[in-house]
């Protein structure tokens, strides 16, 4: 082409050496600019300096960065999450002036927002007269009560806001003018996020998922676990109540009775912690249960493969990079039905639990005869080559060329591998 097509990217969330929202924000500006594409990202300072490594150590590869913080907002109101988000609309506000400096130097084709992946939350990239694709966004998931009745009491109130903002969205004037107003696409990541945005604006909306995957990070089809008889069972993620590990916890219970054998690893960190160690002391699975509370994304991508099935019961999780990633290296996942984690299940490659008009107790009860299921050894190794051809399925590629055509007469350069 004769002149590089630029395109802006608001990516608060973007950074290589992490996964969730800036493994979104980071998938998205890479791609495009292995596609062809001049890209500019417009993202948090706390990401400088793993950008400028990788920067460094890889090359710009089309890929320019700006950076903006807000540094004003005292840090006992930013730990609150009312003030997170503040913070978070406030930055969005200053990046939205930077990009108006950067579009009247470099003249962009269109801008996207990227992260954060939250259609309850305004962008402003739209207020620059061009081209406007808002998303991927999601949130839009549904807890029934007799789950958020399974949440601490103290996270009920955070829950019943989440719920009450969520029905908010349609009305809300600020998202309707600056956002879906001006977007000319909006990308959600479930059905249930896509019934949030106004009736007016549905018929410019996809439902694709967040996330891809990427073949460099992959298994490459390493052995499935088989030492022994025992059955290895993890999970990954942030220790939150709405991930749903007090069900796994539960569920693995169940399991322990019929296989004593079986044994459930957690990796991660965050602020239920305790209540879930507390809860693994009371079912009596302590013994069974391993917490490794924070283990580096490039050693978790080869942790995968010493397990037989990825255990992800998140109650509104929109996209689920560990999912992606446990069925690139050949683990079946179960999931519940709510979220981008049951998009990207299927029947092949794992099990969608049904939350329906269920109690706690039928989910968890589900869950249990799930994983005693899935415990054969043949249903595994052939879910585990379904596991990895869907993931292969869901790669970064085909997720950004939906919504950007490889730029013609480009021919990607040869990528670093990231192992």
């Amino acid at each position: 082409m004769e002149r590089p097509v630029k395109v802006l990217l608001s990516a608060y969330a973007c950074d290589p050496s992490k996964g969730s929202e800036c493994a979104v924000g980071w998938g998205w500006a890479t791609k495009l600019a292995e596609q062809g594409y001049e890209v500019w990202v417009i993202t948090h300072s706390s990401s400088r300096a793993a950008i400028d490594n990788y920067l460094h150590a890889h090359g710009t590869q089309r890929l320019h960065f700006h950076y903006h913080q807000v540094g004003w907002l005292p840090k006992a109101i930013v730990e609150t999450q009312p003030g997170y988000y503040l913070q978070y609309v406030i930055w969005q506000l200053g990046a939205y002036q930077l990009a108006k400096v950067l579009h009247a130097r470099i003249g962009f084709s269109r801008a996207q927002h990227v992260t954060f992946v939250s259609v309850r939350l305004p962008s402003f990239m739209g207020l620059l007269g061009i081209p406007f694709i808002f998303g991927p966004v999601g949130g839009g998931e549904y807890v029934s009560w007799p789950l958020v009745r399974g949440f601490p009491i103290r996270r009920w109130p955070r829950e019943i806001i989440r719920m009450l903002s969520n029905h908010l969205v349609r009305f809300d004037p600020l998202l309707r003018w600056t956002t879906f107003s001006r977007a000319e696409r909006i990308i959600v990541t479930s059905p249930d996020t896509l019934k949030l945005v106004p009736r007016t604006y549905q018929p410019r909306c996809d439902v694709r998922l967040a996330i891809g995957t990427d073949t460099r990070l992959s298994g490459k089809g390493g052995p499935l676990h088989s030492s022994g008889e025992n059955v290895k069972i993890l999970y990954a993620g942030a220790l939150l109540y709405w991930k749903g590990i007090h069900l796994a916890l539960r569920a693995f219970a169940k399991l322990r009775q019929l296989r004593p054998d079986s044994l459930f690893t957690i990796v991660g960190s965050g602020p239920d912690s305790a209540w879930l160690h507390r809860l693994a002391d009371s079912l009596r699975v302590s013994d069974a249960v391993e917490w490794i509370p924070w283990m580096e994304r490039r050693k978790l991508l080869e942790f995968y493969r010493e397990f037989d099935l990825f255990l992800f019961p998140s109650t509104h999780d929109s996209g689920g990079m560990v999912v992606l990633e446990a069925m690139a290296n050949g683990l079946p996942v179960i999931c519940l039905d709510r979220g981008g984690p049951a998009v990207v299940v299927n029947e092949q490659c794992g099990r969608i639990i049904s939350t329906s008009g269920s109690s706690e107790t039928d989910i968890v009860r589900r869950l249990a005869e799930t994983l005693r299921e899935l415990t054969d050894r043949a249903t595994l190794l052939e879910m585990r080559q379904a596991a990895i051809a869907r993931a292969a399925e869901l790669r970064w590629e085909r997720l950004v060329e939906q919504s950007y055509p490889r730029v013609e007469g480009f021919e990607s350069e040869p990528q670093p591998n990231l192992h």
